[in-house]
């Protein structure tokens, strides 16, 4: 291979790493606070990756499982960024619907 092809691709390969590892910080910027645990919690629910997306209607599972596929892709880089994460929002999510709603937080 020319040396110009074998350069341009270690540079493409380069460029590739440094977004992986932007994306990984981004996440774990996120991933660092209770809120942003909670909203990527509540993000992962609406896609529903933790629920069966076959419906008797055939475009409602295939609309479900594009969803689904998004939310494992959430997964996948919550657990590369963050691999303590996912437990931490499972328990987070469990003590969030073992307490009862104060009326003065639910306003907000």
């Amino acid at each position: 291979m020319p040396d110009d092809v074998e350069e341009a691709l270690a540079d493409h390969e380069q460029r590739k790493a440094s977004e992986r590892e932007r994306l990984k910080r981004h996440m774990r910027n996120v991933l660092t606070t209770k809120e942003g645990r909670q909203f990527m919690w509540d993000l992962l629910a609406f896609t529903g990756v933790y629920r069966q997306s076959y419906r008797s209607d055939p475009h409602a599972t295939a609309f479900n499982e594009g969803q689904r596929s998004v939310g494992l892709m959430l997964v996948s880089r919550i657990d590369s960024a963050c691999p303590e994460a996912l437990d931490l929002m499972r328990r987070e999510a469990a003590d969030r619907n073992a307490k009862p709603v104060d009326d003065d937080e639910s306003s907000t």
